[in-house]
């Protein structure tokens, strides 16, 4: 039995939901473990004497967990900044669709993807961190 398009049309949008559901939680994620690398980092920077053994002992993975956290909670606002350009391009000229050629588009996906690597990689260097202390 051939499905119409009115219920491939209501798959896609349950699809499309589940996905802004998905990708939301994402960034959701990224962010709140990109601050709390920050706040780690901080920690070490100006805490107590038991904080600069360790911020001296490992000075490099230190400087890795923060700037992977501040790279974090960059592009998640850099995503977010290409976005609302995507959406306002969209919403200017019909049939109101995403330019996926656009630059802004282009940038949105990356910085989606770089927060989530920059995550990754700050919760890697701060593994090793707690690993060698």
């Amino acid at each position: 039995m051939k499905e119409s398009s009115k219920e491939i049309g209501e798959r896609r949008a349950s699809v499309l939901e589940e996905k802004r559901n998905v990708t939301g939680r994402i960034s959701d994620s990224c962010r709140v473990v990109g601050f709390g690398l920050l706040a780690v980092f901080y920690s070490v920077r100006v805490g107590g004497v038991d904080m600069e053994k360790i911020g001296t002992a490992h000075p490099c993975l230190v400087w890795a967990v923060g700037i992977f956290g501040f790279l974090s909670v960059l592009s998640d606002y850099l995503q977010y900044t290409f976005a609302a350009f995507s959406v306002d391009s969209a919403l200017k000229a019909p049939p109101h669709t995403y330019d996926d050629n656009s630059l802004p588009y282009k940038l949105r996906y990356f910085f989606y993807i770089a927060k989530q690597w920059a995550v990754v990689a700050g919760v890697v260097a701060l593994g090793l961190l707690f690993v060698t202390i």
